[in-house]
């Protein structure tokens, strides 16, 4: 069983990838390739003031967002 739960985790890893090449929303193609197609917007301070004071960004400055394949967010 462990073997075939290992054999379908590395399947869809590897394949993962290639679902979220050419995703719509409403019409509009979205690309979650990193930096593949930036979306570059103003500063919005009532969305900043949300975040904790101590919140930890994966890069300080820059506002990154996860894709899993296998998992929703949460």
């Amino acid at each position: 069983m462990q073997k075939k739960s290992l054999l379908l985790a590395l399947a869809l890893g590897f394949s993962a990838p290639l679902w979220a090449q050419d995703v719509n929303i409403n019409g509009t193609g979205v690309s979650v390739e990193a930096n593949k197609a930036p979306v570059h917007t103003a500063k919005n301070p009532q969305a900043i003031a949300l975040l904790p004071a101590n919140y930890h960004f994966a890069v300080p400055g820059k506002f990154t967002v996860a894709v899993a394949a296998l998992n929703s967010p949460r």
